[in-house]
């Protein structure tokens, strides 16, 4: 069996927040999707050892950013590769805002933003899957939306 099959299946690029009282923390995620059209669901993987994961699991509350192909590599590097553990992602970060729910959106490099809240989740190993009711939404433009193998290459 060769497990490198699953990684052929495409998805986007996404930047997954969350806040637990005054704390707010952030990281790049790969796997989302709209699981439901009515009532309007989705699920989200996220690592286990990620401080979004451990505020998602507090608060059951989150907002997913739909990164677009403009995103530059140095905020991808950003959520993506800094610990939340260590330093806080959003001190004087200029691309962002606050939607209803009080958590983290980017309002640049991004497409649109989901605001939701978990119903279930689900231990899948080294991530957790959140199952969820979408509470919010908003679309900003219709930039295309960054897949995971552009992104790979554009990180090469």
């Amino acid at each position: 069996m060769n497990k490198e099959a699953v990684k052929n299946i495409e998805g986007g690029l996404y930047m997954l927040s969350a806040r637990d009282g005054t704390y707010d923390d952030g990281c790049i995620i790969s796997k989302a999707m709209q699981i439901s059209d009515d009532p309007a669901r989705l699920v989200v993987s996220v690592d286990k050892n990620s401080k979004t994961c451990e505020l998602i699991e507090k608060t059951g509350r989150f907002n997913l950013t739909v990164l677009t192909k403009d995103v530059p590599n140095e905020t991808i590097k950003h959520f993506g590769e800094e610990t939340g553990k260590e330093r806080d992602k959003f001190t004087d970060n200029a691309i962002v805002e606050r939607s209803a729910n009080g958590i983290y959106y980017l309002n640049s490099y991004s497409n649109s933003y989901i605001s939701a809240k978990v119903l279930e989740e689900k231990d899948m190993g080294s991530q957790a899957v959140f199952i969820s009711d979408v509470t919010d939404s908003r679309i900003f433009n219709n930039s295309p939306t960054l897949s995971y193998s552009e992104y790979k290459e554009k990180i090469r």
